[in-house]
């Protein structure tokens, strides 16, 4: 059986929560939020005022993320967004957050695990990816490209972070200095330390006694 749900104008993104109950379209600056069991319409939010060009889900359905065209990132939390829905448009619900960070529209926005504690990523036309701190609404890193960023994502586990230019490249930005470790090996035993800690006592102490047994080591 398939359902139709009409918009008034056309569709600029869409998303639907991870736990399957909502699904979250945009057409011009507004967001209209449907049930899908039902087919009910829940409510509509407007608080862009250019297009809205990306929508996404925290991966707990808590939370819905828009971006527009007016450089605008907005966060809006959903259980009080469906609270005082009546099937028309909010106007008392605000979002939790507005960032203003970018310059230009923004082109897309990653979420990443960890519920109302995710990573949030967007991208933007103003040349830039910016990382987000779901839990505080604090800004955390800005990347600077020589290209336009038309889209973006992030590894599961997020160490790094893949950026889609307008040149046609893929930038991958590595979000955590590599460390070095120092490998012990010992017929199948494996050992592993920080480096820099071996700078104490007490580890120079087991080196030593460890060092009188080992049959190689290597350091990477």
């Amino acid at each position: 059986m398939h359902s139709k749900i009409t918009c008034p104008a056309k569709i600029t993104a869409i998303a639907v929560s991870p736990n399957g109950l909502y699904c979250a379209v945009a057409s011009s600056e507004t967001i209209y939020i449907w049930q899908i069991g039902t087919g009910n319409q829940l409510c509509t939010l407007s608080r862009h005022f250019q297009p809205i060009t990306c929508l996404n889900f925290t991966d707990d359905s808590s939370y819905l993320i828009s971006g527009a065209d007016d450089s605008l990132v907005s966060v809006w939390p959903l259980v009080r967004v469906l609270s005082h829905s009546r099937g028309f448009e909010v106007e008392s619900v605000t979002p939790k957050y507005t960032w203003s960070d970018h310059a230009l529209p923004i082109t897309s926005i990653h979420v990443g695990r960890g519920g109302k504690y995710a990573r949030v990523t967007t991208s933007s036309l103003d040349l830039t990816c910016k990382l987000w701190d779901l839990s505080t609404g604090h800004l955390l890193r800005s990347f600077v490209f020589d290209v336009a960023i038309l889209s973006v994502v992030m590894d599961a586990a997020e160490y790094r972070l893949f950026a889609g230019g307008f040149d046609g490249k893929i930038y991958v930005v590595h979000l955590f200095k590599q460390v070095r470790y120092t490998y012990y090996r010992l017929n199948q035993i494996i050992m592993t330390c920080p480096t820099n800690s071996l700078k104490s006592s007490a580890w120079l102490y087991h080196v030593n006694i460890i060092m009188k047994v080992l049959t190689n080591s290597v350091e990477c």
